[in-house]
């Protein structure tokens, strides 16, 4: 048994804000889910509290201007998985059609 980490099938990035796309099984089939919108910023060395890190957080809370981006992310992020949907259909659509 391998021990394999698993990925996102998509990841959506405006700027700093990212939303990533997962494949998951469903009780009628694949479903995608999306994670909730974050935002990726860097904690210069000298505040990192003796970390030894690079640096990189992510955080879910935004201002103002960051909530336009998270919904961005958000609405392309409903896009993906509605073509997705759509292509899933069409090819179970041709499939079934060929028997």
């Amino acid at each position: 048994m391998t021990n394999k980490k698993e990925k996102p099938i998509h990841q959506i990035k405006i700027g700093r804000m990212r939303c990533s796309i997962w494949k998951d099984k469903g009780e009628y089939g694949p479903i995608l889910k999306a994670t909730s919108p974050v935002l990726v910023y860097r904690v210069p060395e000298e505040k990192r509290k003796g970390k030894k890190d690079n640096g990189w957080r992510e955080r879910t809370f935004f201002n103002r201007e960051e909530t336009l981006l998270a919904g961005q992310v958000l609405s392309r992020a409903f896009e993906f998985i509605a073509d997705y949907a759509t292509d899933e259909a069409a090819s179970d659509e041709s499939a079934t059609a060929g028997n």
